[in-house]
């Protein structure tokens, strides 16, 4: 009997606890984070993409609809709408100066964005097919394009110019990119595809460096860690094998330098959509279809905080640039806004 007691009462406090975590807007973890839900902002239709400009002042958000809304962090009032596109909006990149923005839509095309005027500069055509992801190179003078059409872009940022353009991943297999990330240091551009390899491009000219062929299911989304030593891929649920031959692994956290795995995590239960580093690189978060957003200490791989606050499926999770801000898009028609700090341990006396 009082072994039957221990077991209820230990699933009663499990329930109590995934309904505080879903429920309450604080979070308190065992390793001294603090976690706080500061602000929901709302759009009419699914939001795939989120980003803090440079600077921390404003978030712009993305996705189902031809919107792109922009929001003053400290207000989370919505100080601009970008209106140009004529479909649904993917992905969004701020310029390292903060001066432009740049997007890409199911419409097969980029534009760029004026900040300070919130007029749209030029348009990029040149994708057969809908652009999925576009990003500034660090320097700010590159922007890179991934489609659907199976192809990378490098444009001239400031005249719009297309560079160079590759195919991607595996041109007749029916395979394409699905994300892609530029290093710090923008010498190199990691892309991952449906055909589960992960490529290492020159970040300058698109020349293919090196190509790693050891994961099994769709890489859906790659970041590397601010001081370029570790790259974070998110993949389909199943995406690898362990040494033990057992699958089910979604993150893997891998030594850039020689490339040597350092953890394979089955973090979500469901696909994981985007693997993101904190600016001082000790803590990952990733977004998933199963409507959470977890944060892993980088060191070890352990989950130090899981957030449950999304009723859909999580596209996004990003920093803010000082690392005290969580910015999760979903497709619950939301942006959540989470304040992530240290507990300060007071000293016994």
């Amino acid at each position: 009997m009082k072994i039957f007691i221990k077991i209820v009462l230990s699933l009663l406090l499990i329930t109590m606890t995934s309904l505080y975590l879903q429920g309450c807007p604080e979070i308190r973890t065992s390793e001294g984070l603090f976690i706080k839900k500061l602000q929901t902002l709302k759009h009419s239709n699914g939001i795939w993409d989120v980003k803090f400009d440079p600077y921390g002042k404003y978030i712009a958000s993305c996705g189902f609809g031809n919107v792109i809304k922009i929001w003053d962090l400290k207000t989370g009032e919505n100080i601009s709408n970008l209106i140009g596109h004529k479909q649904n909006i993917y992905s969004i990149s701020y310029s390292p100066d903060g001066r432009y923005l740049a997007s890409s839509s199911l419409d097969s095309t980029i534009k760029i964005w004026d900040m300070v005027t919130k007029k749209e500069i030029f348009t990029l055509a040149g994708h057969r097919l809908d652009v999925i992801k576009v990003e500034y190179s660090p320097d700010g003078k590159l922007i890179a394009s991934a489609s659907k059409d199976n192809n990378i872009k490098l444009w001239d940022a400031k005249t719009g110019k297309s560079l160079k353009t590759v195919v991607a991943h595996n041109e007749g297999r029916r395979t394409r990119v699905k994300s892609f990330a530029f290093s710090p240091d923008g010498s190199i551009l990691l892309s991952g595809g449906t055909d589960h390899i992960l490529n290492v491009w020159d970040g300058k000219d698109l020349t293919l460096l090196k190509q790693f062929t050891d994961f099994t299911k769709s890489i859906n989304s790659v970041s590397f860690s601010p001081d370029m030593s570790i790259i974070a891929t998110g993949s389909s649920v199943g995406a690898l094998s362990d040494r033990s031959g057992s699958k089910g692994e979604t993150i893997r956290i891998i030594n850039f330098f020689t490339f040597k795995d350092l953890l394979n995590i089955k973090g979500h239960s469901r696909n994981v959509n985007s693997v993101s580093f904190s600016p001082d690189g000790k803590i990952l978060a990733t977004a998933s279809d199963d409507k959470t957003v977890k944060l892993w200490e980088i060191n070890t791989g352990k989950n130090i905080a899981t957030i449950s606050g999304h009723s859909d499926g999580v596209w996004n999770a990003v920093f803010s640039p000082d690392g005290k801000i969580l910015a999760t898009a979903s497709d619950d028609k939301t942006v959540k806004l989470w304040e992530i700090s240290k507990v300060k341990k007071v000293p016994k006396k």
